[in-house]
């Protein structure tokens, strides 16, 4: 008994104890917090109070449960970042005088309330988290307001404005870093704070050395104003960001998932629609920011400028007007783009903020410097040289440097309005059409800007075809994406070959550099034009003002150049095994699955036997280049049939050609006739009187090696299947060709050593090999 009198007697204790901690939490009044001496106040919609470097935001009563946009950045340092807890929040009333913060996530809906129970039931199950709760310091002067400390989350390690999961920011020094400045603005603050930090790691002379770094970095409360976000239900025939919902069909009791686009949120008033009705453009009630870093050099200020242009082209035609508007502070707020110049010397960089449940974008940061633009030069050069006059006199030419770097800009702005690189798109286009200056300065040379990455190295000098028209521009599926994205248009896009796929390495039409939906005569084109340009390089290098070391810049493009060539036989090889996957959709697309006819993969066979398996190119052995850049070109010839080879005999390519037989019979190209092809052109249909070079036996042994190493990665071990027993037949096959082949009386002693090489390659890789 007196053991049960002594446990109440604790319990009773603990629960006067956190009674009287609850007290003890109690609010300040707000002159017993606000001392004008001591503390500086930044008035606003948040006003900030600050000292001895603590700070305090006051939330209003009224706007509580209202949204707020809150973004962290880095403006300047030794790299870009934006943190990952951008988005949308906002703050409710807590229990024992607190704050919480809150961050919905909440992908799940009731589609209806017919079953009270389970609407309920889903209101429960899709509880949202408190992001963090904040203890009221103060009430405001009217005490209808919060003010709660902040001091911890303008670290930049943790919490609201974290930029150190993922990001640089990981450990501040507290001596080195501080906030800089506070500053109201519309309908939110901005802190402007710096960060700077030691980190210890090897250096290039093996000793651990002290790297420090320092970033400016801003951070922004902003609310978010009144307005409207209309969701729309993706479409299988676009490439498009999307959210996905969960929603409650209670009536039924069935759960659907439904995607919903990733857009910016463009809206009008009732007058508005009536005029879009009837194809009359208007401008948005809230645009969308821009500003540009006042350090970009005014040339590609003009690249940015022309990018959005070519966007307003297609916004114009969906219903909406100067849907961009430009500004000078660089506030990263809502609704609103940032271009920073800097931080991006291998490609443009983006960082886009999202609302997670409604996919509103909400703002977003692009980095971009012309460096990428520097960098497709030398391609542009190889494959571009004899179309382009300028670039037999100016390498670095300004206006070239625009065309790109424009055409690189408004691929990525696709990206940022929520357009997906669509590489069926890209490759639309037929070789006539890519010839022809009238449809080039309509459309350019790809159905879409976003994801295309190469000139179009079509165009031939005799078509002489103005140089402004070889880079992508917002094109005829851009116009119908954002038609559909931001307009009225429910339907599929208007040339049904840039229907959306995700890349695919079965895919020919579905590759990120490849242009035109002809790619055999899209090589052959290329190759033709790399082949003019290939043996002028010394003379249009040389005529360069501004080039000073001329051997190492024809160094240069030569390697390069044999890169292309490899890049050229590579599109051929694509085209064998090829299968492209579209979505089923009725009455416009019934076959999920479509082959390369066997006849095209015939010809690209007939091409890659013509460009690789008869050895290298003659007009590669140009005297005069390989005085200045030896090439072992009997080595090139070896190294690219064996990339070649790779390709052909790859898993993925084998599976498609197994599965097309399966599906279409004789009608197929199949494994068989890709095997047949190798033993013709690699092992000459294993005739011992043929007289063999060394690199033609170089590459008979190191096919030799790719078939053995397939077998061995689809051995039967696990089972037989379609595709495990092409590999094994055709390794079993040509081990026992080799071993006639070498007990022929007229066969070479060079080529019977080869076979004997050949047969112990295979003995040890796979015949004796425990499986």
């Amino acid at each position: 008994m007196q053991n049960k009198i002594s446990l109440l007697y604790i319990i009773m204790l603990l629960i006067s104890q956190v009674s009287m901690a609850q007290s003890e939490n109690k609010p300040m009044a707000f002159d017993e917090f606000f001392d004008a001496k001591k503390m500086h106040e930044e008035k606003g919609q948040f006003n900030i109070y600050s000292a001895d470097d603590r700070y305090y935001i006051e939330i209003q009563e009224k706007d509580l449960g209202d949204e707020l946009f809150v973004s962290s950045h880095i403006v300047r340092g030794t790299i870009s970042n934006v943190s990952s807890q951008s988005g949308i929040y906002y703050f409710k009333k807590g229990r024992n005088n607190t704050l919480d913060l809150y961050q919905n996530k909440s992908t799940t809906f009731a589609n209806d309330s017919v079953d009270l129970n389970m609407v309920e039931a889903i209101k429960s199950s899709g509880l949202i988290p408190v992001y963090k709760s904040y203890n009221v310091v103060a009430l405001g002067e009217s005490k209808k307001s919060y003010i709660i400390e902040i001091t911890q989350e303008l670290s930049a390690t943790n919490g609201l404005f974290s930029l150190s999961n993922p990001g640089p920011v990981t450990s501040p020094d507290p001596s080195r870093s501080g906030v800089r400045n506070v500053k109201a603005m519309d309908k939110g603050v901005v802190f402007t704070s710096y960060a700077t930090q030691s980190n210890f790691g090897q250096g290039q002379n093996g000793k651990d050395e002290n790297y420090v770094s320092t970033y400016e970095i801003q951070m922004l409360i902003q609310k978010v104003p009144e307005h409207e976000v209309t969701m729309k239900k993706d479409h299988s025939a676009y490439g498009f960001n999307t959210v996905e919902h969960v929603i409650y069909n209670t009536e039924n009791y069935r759960a659907d998932k439904l995607n919903y686009i990733k857009k910016w949120s463009l809206s009008t008033d009732a007058k508005g629609h009536k005029l879009q009705a009837k194809g009359i453009a208007v401008e948005p009630q809230t645009p969308i920011k821009v500003w540009i870093d006042p350090v970009t050099p005014n040339t590609f200020v003009e690249c940015v400028k022309s990018a959005l242009n070519q966007w307003e082209g297609a916004f114009e035609k969906a219903g909406w007007k100067n849907v961009f508007q430009y500004v000078s502070d660089n506030n990263l707020e809502y609704k609103k783009i940032n271009f920073y110049w800097g931080y991006a010397y291998n490609d443009n960089q983006k960082a886009i903020i999202e609302d997670p449940v409604s996919g509103e974008i909400l703002g977003a940061s692009i980095n971009f410097m012309d460096e990428s633009a520097k960098m497709a030069l030398v391609n542009y050069f190889l494959l571009c040289g004899m179309t382009d006059p300028v670039m037999q006199k100016n390498y670095n030419d300004i206006d070239l440097r625009k065309r790109i770097m424009t055409s690189k800009l408004a691929g990525l702005m696709g990206e940022v309005l929520g357009i997906k690189a669509n590489y069926p798109a890209v490759t639309a286009f037929s070789p006539q059409q890519l010839r022809n200056e009238e449809w080039l300065k309509k459309y350019g040379p790809s159905a879409t800007v976003v994801g295309a990455q190469m000139p179009n190295y079509l165009v031939q000098p005799t078509d002489h075809i103005s140089p402004e028209y070889f880079w992508a521009k917002v094109s005829m599926y851009d116009y119908d994406a954002i038609a559909y994205m931001y307009g009225n248009k429910t339907t599929s896009p208007s040339l049904k070959q840039t229907y959306y796929a995700e890349a695919s390495k079965t895919d020919p039409y579905a590759q990120a550099t490849f242009v035109s939906n002809d790619l055999l005569k899209a090589s052959e084109l290329g190759i033709q034009n790399l082949k003019q340009v290939y043996n002028h390089i010394p003379e249009i290098v040389s005529n360069w003002n501004d080039y000073s070391n001329t051997s190492n810049d024809i160094i240069k493009f030569v390697s390069q150049a044999f890169s292309m060539y490899q890049y050229f036989v590579n599109q051929q090889a694509a085209m064998v095994g090829g299968k492209m996957k579209r979505t089923v959709i009725r009455g416009e697309n019934e076959i999920p699955v479509k082959y390369i006819s066997k006849n095209t993969q015939l010809e690209a066979l007939a091409a890659i036997e013509k460009c690789v398996f008869n050895g290298f190119p003659e007009w590669m052995n140009n005297e005069g280049i390989m005085k200045i850049q030896p090439v072992d070109l009997n080595k090139f010839y070896v190294d690219m049939s064996y990339n070649v080879m790779r390709n052909l005999l790859k898993k993925e390519v084998l599976s498609s050609l197994t599965d097309a037989e399966n599906q279409m019979g004789d009608k197929a190209f199949t494994c068989y006739d890709l095997f047949q092809f190798l033993d013709r052109v690699v092992f000459h249909n294993f005739n011992p009187s043929d007289k063999l070079t060394t690199p033609q036996m170089s590459i008979q042994l190191a096919l030799v090696n790719i078939i053995a190493e397939n077998a061995n990665e689809n051995n039967i071990a696990g089972g037989v299947n379609d595709l495990s027993a092409a590999i094994q037949l055709y390794l079993i096959q040509t081990k026992e060709n080799i071993e006639k082949m070498i007990e022929k009386d007229n066969v070479s002693l060079e080529m019977k050593n080869n076979g004997k090489l050949m047969l112990l390659r295979m003995n040890r890789a796979y015949f004796n090999k425990t499986l």
